[in-house]
């Protein structure tokens, strides 16, 4: 299994553990941007036409928050950009 797959099974396993470091090389992995706003951070990803804006955890709190793990995980599944077990990592 590829460490991208592993990533992607994380989030979808255990949404409330995930590290803002974790969902952003995933996310960069599957070919999204990532802007900063403050204490926000929206990643995009212009082929698939999707958005999703996250909360960067403060110092001393690692996690991201489950609902914004949640809903990169619900993009990424309606546009059909999951990584497979079978892609490199």
């Amino acid at each position: 299994m590829s460490r991208r797959a592993k990533l992607w099974k994380k989030l979808q396993e255990s949404p409330q553990n995930v590290r803002f470091d974790e969902l952003e090389a995933l996310a960069k992995a599957l070919g999204f941007t990532v802007k900063f706003h403050g204490s926000h951070a929206v990643l995009r990803n212009r082929a698939a036409k999707c958005r999703v804006t996250v909360v960067r955890p403060h110092a001393g709190d690692d996690a991201l928050d489950r609902s914004d793990v949640g809903r990169f995980v619900e993009e990424v599944e309606m546009h059909g950009l999951a990584p497979t077990d079978e892609e490199d990592g």
